[in-house]
Formats: structure tokens, sequence, C-alpha cells
């Protein structure tokens, strides 16, 4: 499956380089303000500040927007100069194959964890083909690489700690053996020989380069947190804690060097649930177009958010039955926080289209693997609705809609 997806993206990409007139720099969307002394010209968009960074990594700063925020997800540009071996004009490739990489392996591993509690590996594809990915893919920006790295945390997280469903999953679930299977058993005590290190530790050291990757991915890691400390697992709740260890002293870095705080720069949350896409939608009249794509997040959000608020009210339910607790697990949590970050989300991370299908794909990532661990069954068949930001993506390529294609 991770095959197809690959071959999927090697397709769309062979298209967009057509499309860039062969260009591979043309990915990056470079514009000309960053690079000119008086800040004037064309923005360009994301993937050209990972580049900058990459470019010059320790005199980035004029070419940046916001330095302190910028600087912070340094491991992508790191991951870039290394793959080019320093090389400029094999930067922007790199780029292109970093995140073909990160998607066929994140794929790989959504299906892996998905046939590991006996389900269809296929169900992957609503990670997949979420429109976050084509996206990434388009600008050179870097959540594949970062949610890669929490898949990757999550399966290494699952292998040493030898979780039931019920701990890992939905509160509903009571199924699947104490062991992973034994071929990933195999698997991790090879890894485990060879490294001297525990698959936990592991997992959070690729928490901690996710966290520095994006930092929405804390959205995981939190929830990892959260869960290990409700079900009073010290061992996997420091583990949780210790990834955000380097992201932190890298933030308190940059705020020496920069003289500004990261975080006094993040937007606030929104108040109103969802009036960031009626607002940049045209609240008073909506157009088709405009409702369309608002739906597009709303609609999955609000389904999958109110799905992981009943599980979590379930537990009380089931304490009063039974008088047994069981605290709300992991991918529970995740799924509750990407649907708080969806359902807020900052007016000014809404200013392209582009950009909230990239904050999508954390929720379609927890959704996925949250319905595939928990009953019942069919919460699975929900998740594709996360298809639906990839028909609006198709639609825009193929009317080249300037929310979707530059």
């Amino acid at each position: 499956m991770a095959g197809v997806v690959g071959l999927l993206y090697l397709g769309f990409l062979a298209w967009a380089w057509g499309h860039f007139g062969g260009d591979v720099e043309a990915f990056i969307h470079q514009g000309t303000v960053w690079l000119h002394p008086e800040r004037q010209g064309t923005n360009g968009y994301d993937g050209q500040f990972y580049y900058y960074i990459a470019l010059h990594p320790l005199h980035a700063v004029p070419f940046l927007d916001l330095p302190s925020i910028r600087l912070q997800r340094i491991f992508y540009p790191l991951l870039i100069d290394l793959v080019a071996l320093g090389q400029r004009p094999l930067m922007p490739y790199a780029m292109l194959l970093i995140n073909w990489l990160a998607v066929v392996g994140g794929t790989w591993g959504v299906a892996r964890l998905l046939a590991g509690w006996g389900r269809n590996p296929w169900f992957a594809l609503a990670y997949a083909c979420a429109s976050g990915i084509p996206l990434a893919l388009t600008f050179d920006t870097p959540e594949p690489l970062a949610f890669a790295l929490v898949i990757l945390a999550i399966t290494l997280w699952n292998a040493e700690c030898g979780m039931r469903n019920a701990e890992l999953g939905s509160v509903s679930t009571a199924t699947a053996s104490a062991d992973p299977p034994t071929h990933r058993r195999f698997t991790f005590y090879v890894l485990r020989f060879t490294l001297h290190v525990s698959p936990l530790a592991l997992a959070s050291l690729a928490f901690a380069l996710a966290l520095l990757t994006r930092e929405h991915t804390a959205y995981f890691v939190l929830a990892f947190a959260g869960a290990a400390f409700l079900r009073r697992d010290w061992r996997g709740f420091a583990a949780a804690a210790l990834a955000f260890v380097p992201v932190t002293l890298w933030g308190i870095a940059l705020t020496l060097l920069l003289g500004k705080v990261g975080v006094a720069q993040v937007q606030p949350f929104e108040t109103i649930p969802f009036i960031t896409y009626w607002v940049q939608g045209n609240l008073v009249d909506p157009t088709p177009r405009s409702a369309g794509y608002a739906l597009q997040y709303i609609v999955p959000t609000t389904v999958f958010g109110l799905l992981a608020l009943g599980g979590l009210l379930r537990a009380p339910l089931v304490w009063l039955r039974s008088r047994a607790w069981l605290p709300p697990s992991a991918l529970l949590l995740a799924v509750l926080g990407n649907t708080h970050l969806m359902t807020f989300l900052p007016r000014l991370g809404y200013q392209h289209q582009v950009a909230v299908s990239r904050y999508m794909l954390g929720l379609a990532l927890a959704a996925v693997l949250w319905a595939g661990s928990a009953r019942p069954r069919w919460l699975l068949w929900l998740t594709p609705l996360f298809l639906l930001s990839l028909l609006a993506y198709a639609y825009g390529l193929f009317t080249h809609d300037p929310a979707y294609l530059w």
C-alpha cells in the first residue's frame, strides 16, 4: 500500500514538475520580499524559509519573517543540508526527496499499526491522501516529515510498552493481545540489541525531533504524557516529558541570541468555533466555493471531535457500572487536542487556503489511528471524510484555483 501511495505521489510530482516548467526551485515558492533589503516585492510561501535556513545555517535571520519561530523548526533545514551534502544546487531536490520518503514511510507506519490492530491497512489512505500531503509536496513544507516522526514514535512506544489496544486506543476497546505481533517483536528486539537503547527512549527521541520540525506535533506528545500520567505509568510519562527538553533548550537559546521570545509571537486562538473559516470565506455572503472550502474542514473536525468527546465522557459511565476506572487513551486525547486546534484555529493561520490543510493533517493522523485501535469497528469507515479536502484540492488543480495552485 505504501508503494501504491509512493507511485501516486511520484506521478503527482511529475505533473507539478511540468506545471512549474521543470524548475525544481519553483516548489520552494520563493518571494522577493525576504531577499530585498527594503522588503519589497512578492511574499512567497513558507518553504522558502526552510530553504534559506539550510543555505545559511548561521546567518539566516535577515531572510526570515519571524526568525524566532522559523529557526525553532530547525530539524527539517538541518536534514536538507545533510541530504544535500551541503551542496546548494542539490537542496531543492533534497527537499522533495525528504518529503516523498516521509510520505511513503509514514503511510507504511500507519498501515502497519492498523494491521497490528487487526484492521484493514488500506484505511491509512485517509491520512496519506488528505490534502495536507500533496500541499506539503507542492510547497516544500515539513508536515510529512513531522508526522512521520510522530508515527515512528507511536510505533516504538507501542512496541516497548506491549500495550493493549485499550491503553493506546479507545476507552471502549478491550481486545487484542498484550504483546505486539511476533514479527514486530522480533524487529524491535533486534533494534534494541543493536542499539542497546530501549524503543521507549527512541520514541522519546522521535517525538523530540517532531517537535523541532513542527510545533503542533505537541498535541501528540502531550496526549501520550497525559495518558501515561493518568495510568500512573511514570516511565512513559518521563519519556514523553523528556521529548520537550530539546525544543525548550533550543527555544531558550534562540531567545538569548535574538532577543525575542518565540512563544510571544504565536497568534492566539480564536474564541468562536470555526469563525476563522467563515471570516476568510466571506461570512456575510459566502459563495458555494467558499462554503465548500470551509465545510471540508468543519465536517471531519466536528464528527471526530464529538466522537472523541463521547469516548472521553464514557469512562465515568464505565466506572459507575463496573467500578473499574479505565483512563482515556493517548490517541483519544490526541484527537481531542487536534480538534481544538482545528476548531479555534488562529485567523492568521488561515491567510492562505493551503495553510489549513497542513494543520488538518494532524487530526487526520490522530483520527485514523484512534479509530483503528478502537471499537466499534465502523469508526474507521468515517475516516474517508478527510478525503473531502483532497477532492477540493483536485478541483483546485483542474480549475487552476489560486487558493491551491500558484
